[in-house]
């Protein structure tokens, strides 16, 4: 139940998703004779498509998880490690 529970919930915030969704939810606005209501919705999707898509908002949120550990330097050498444990949560992208 969980594993399902997990992926719904990580396919409804994925901001294509959520846009489809939001126009999906416009069209029914429309439909049911909201023609306001149907506009801010589908504005709504189109601006999230967007803002997904440009790569000034991609660079914005990877910016601090790639600053916070400047990388190696070449010329400094890498310390000796009698062991190397690689840590695996089973995640498979989509």
């Amino acid at each position: 139940m969980l594993y399902l529970a997990k992926h719904w919930i990580a396919a409804l915030i994925s901001p294509l998703t959520a846009s489809l969704l939001i126009a999906a939810i416009a069209g029914v606005c429309r439909l049911s004779r909201r023609p306001k209501l149907a506009r801010i919705l589908l504005i709504a999707a189109v601006t999230i498509i967007y803002a997904g898509s440009i790569s000034i908002v991609g660079d914005a949120l990877l910016g601090p998880l790639e600053h916070r550990y400047p990388p190696l330097h070449q010329d400094m050498p890498l310390p000796v490690a009698d062991y190397v444990v690689v840590l695996e949560a089973g995640y498979t992208p989509y």
